[in-house]
């Protein structure tokens, strides 16, 4: 149980704080230092950090919930779903780069 709350809630908890207090920070830097932050750049921050904390809560969100109610009240919940939801969970890493060159426009341009 605490290796699921400690490994796995909390990395997407944290995740998305930190997310949120670098974004509020860049945000009072410039204000403080008279800069105008770009649209463009700031969208393209908050893309690419709510984009990788949905993608954890995502890819090991339901693993993790999975898990946890098996331990908890229910061990056969969620055996049918585990299935599939376990390899999805194995795939973040990779997914992480996809979600980062979506938002940089001249390298997309390229690919594509």
């Amino acid at each position: 149980l605490y290796e699921q709350i400690a490994h796995g809630y909390a990395q997407i908890l944290l995740t998305f704080v930190f997310n949120v207090i670098l974004f509020v920070r860049v945000l009072r830097q410039k204000r403080r230092v008279g800069q105008r932050l770009s649209s463009s750049k700031s969208w393209k921050l908050m893309i690419q950090l709510l984009g990788i904390c949905c993608l954890l809560l995502v890819t090991n969100g339901g693993f993790f919930l999975i898990q946890l109610v098996q331990l908890l009240w229910d061990e056969n919940f969620g055996i049918e779903a585990s299935g599939w939801i376990y390899p999805i969970s194995l795939c973040m890493p990779p997914a992480i780069a996809f979600v980062c060159l979506a938002t940089l426009k001249k390298v997309r341009e390229r690919f594509i």
